[in-house]
């Protein structure tokens, strides 16, 4: 962790404690969001911020508690839930997620239905161990979603809507959360980048310390068509624009590393899409196989458009493997997150893919302190996100 960042938390907590409530007072609050940081020993900063999280099935107990409290504040005296799944049949893990999210909300006193506007999708869902658990169709009526007769007060969605925005949700007048327009269709990283460039530059002119130590370097391409190699002249320029500027910052701070780009699908989530290079020459070498990767994402969404990142490789490590940090953010406060690391990955490459492993992430200490910083800085940034879609210009 760069020291200086190790010094801020150190000494000034109390004035960050109190930047952040005075930057915040004017901001929605976020209901819930996850942050995978990388640390490179020189710099650290958010690298991916989920909206619709899953993974609160590897909370510890006490973050899990911790999330209990949370959610009891943010839904104050709503008392009935409507949570929304994705639609996975099959995927156990995903339903672990959900169904320990739906026991952290009842635990905070609330009764919570796991419920569907996709009458193919309800019913009982039986899973490989044998466990079931049943999903509840909704209806409207008079502009209020309807279970079984029951209106809850609140609808909460783990899906992230990377497909459309639901008709049958776009009138309805209970709250839902996080809303539906900051859905994968038409929500983009760059937006989210952008906005958290600003956040970041903010924070760092008000504590002095340089924002490049805090955030990474990005630029976007539109029109982009990996079958037909369309829009690759459009990504190697600003990878190698990207690398020159990368390259400026090493020789300012004598870092010996080389520098990397990412190359990530603008839209989902998943780990899907998302390539390493260090040179516009090799954008031109990706071979099919890695065309058709970076082709498609969650739901068989075509990537069309890509946004290249500064690589940040890791120093994390958990039984010698490359690993980065997952923080939780429940009502706009840390509550918990855990190790993602990768039995298959090294420390330049996307840890979200075959290999990953979590383990648990201690909490309460001056490292976790530091990355808590990080997670609030780019949770706070999805306030201010914007989500029109422009054509990029380079």
């Amino acid at each position: 962790m760069p020291q200086i960042l190790s010094s801020l938390t150190k000494n000034k907590q109390s004035q960050i404690t109190e930047w952040f409530k005075t930057i915040t007072a004017n901001k929605p609050t976020v209901i819930y969001s996850s942050v995978d940081i990388r640390n490179s020993g020189y710099k650290v900063a958010p690298v991916d911020t989920n909206l619709f999280p899953a993974g609160f099935n590897n909370l510890s107990d006490s973050q899990k508690e911790q999330a209990t409290e949370q959610f009891k504040r943010f839904l104050d005296s709503h008392q009935t839930i409507a949570l929304i799944p994705e639609n996975h049949d099959r995927n156990f893990y995903y339903w672990q997620n959900l169904l320990t999210l739906k026991q952290i909300i009842e635990d905070a006193g609330k009764q919570v239905t796991i419920t569907t506007y996709d009458d193919s999708f309800a019913g009982t869902k039986e899973f490989a161990d044998g466990t079931t658990t049943e999903v509840k169709l909704a209806t409207v009526k008079d502009n209020k979603l309807v279970i079984d007769s029951v209106t809850p007060d609140i609808i909460i969605s783990n899906k992230d809507f990377s497909a459309s925005s639901p008709a049958l949700l776009q009138s309805i007048q209970q709250p839902i959360y996080p809303p539906i327009s900051h859905g994968w269709y038409r929500r983009r990283k760059d937006k989210h980048f952008m906005a958290y460039e600003k956040v970041a530059n903010k924070f760092a002119k008000d504590f002095a310390i340089d924002p490049w130590l805090i955030d990474s370097y990005f630029r976007r391409c539109g029109k982009i068509d990996f079958k037909t190699r369309k829009g690759l002249d459009c990504i190697a320029n600003n990878v190698e624009k990207l690398i020159y500027k990368i390259t400026e910052k090493y020789k300012q701070y004598d870092i010996k590393d080389t520098p990397y780009v990412y190359i990530k699908a603008n839209t989902g989530t998943y780990g899907m899409g998302i390539m390493v290079v260090e040179n516009g020459e090799q954008v031109y070498e990706i071979n099919k196989k890695t065309r058709n990767k970076m082709n498609t994402t969650k739901d068989g969404n075509i990537t069309t458009e890509v946004v290249i990142q500064e690589g940040i490789p890791t120093i994390d490590s958990i039984n010698n493997n490359p690993a980065e940090p997952t923080l939780y953010q429940v009502n706009n406060q840390s509550i918990g997150g855990f190790w993602r690391s990768n039995t298959q990955a090294n420390d330049r490459t996307n840890l979200n893919s075959t290999g990953m492993l979590f383990n648990g992430l201690e909490v309460n200490n001056e490292y976790w302190q530091q990355l808590s910083l990080i997670a609030q800085l780019a949770t706070l940034s999805t306030t201010s996100e914007e989500f029109e879609v422009e054509d990029f210009m380079i």
